[in-house]
């Protein structure tokens, strides 16, 4: 018997799927690692769960899954080795974004292309030229401000 999140589950990862391609469409190959999980039984772990307080709603597992903590399940063994994109997820890790300025700059240049003279919105009835950005395509921060002003709109550069 479905309890109704089948259908929810499918529709969030097939939008997932898309987004993550629009993502590499854009030149984005990698995204930045999230933040280390404690170890199950440690203090840290431990403390974190006991200050949940929907904890008690959570569906408990009936049985342990068989095997040993440190084997792996063919279904499992899997789904690591694939991606969303089929490509090996136990290649190496590089960092976020093109390491190489050049490629970075392509990336941008293929965004910008995409914006092309956008008149998505009335936003395009006001002003004279799209300010896209400018600087090093390979910041590991960027700034980004309000809209464009007159001098901005007249140069077509922030």
């Amino acid at each position: 018997m479905g309890n109704g999140t089948e259908g929810g589950t499918v529709e969030l990862a097939r939008q997932l799927k898309a987004y993550l391609e629009w993502l590499r469409e854009m030149g984005i190959t990698a995204l930045p690692a999230g933040l280390p999980v404690p170890e199950a039984g440690s203090a840290q772990a431990d403390a974190k769960l006991a200050s949940t307080p929907s904890d008690a709603a959570l569906p408990r597992a009936e049985h342990a899954p068989e095997g040993s903590p440190g084997q792996e399940t063919a279904a499992g063994d899997r789904a690591r080795q694939q991606d969303l994109f089929g490509v090996s997820s136990r290649a190496q890790v590089s960092p976020a974004g093109p390491a190489d300025p050049a490629e970075a700059q392509q990336a941008l240049d293929r965004i910008r292309d995409e914006i092309g003279d956008c008149k998505l919105c009335r936003l395009h009835e006001q002003r004279t030229n799209i300010v896209f950005g400018e600087g090093n395509p390979a910041a590991r921060l960027v700034f980004a401000g309000e809209g464009p002003g007159r001098d901005e709109d007249a140069t077509g550069r922030p």
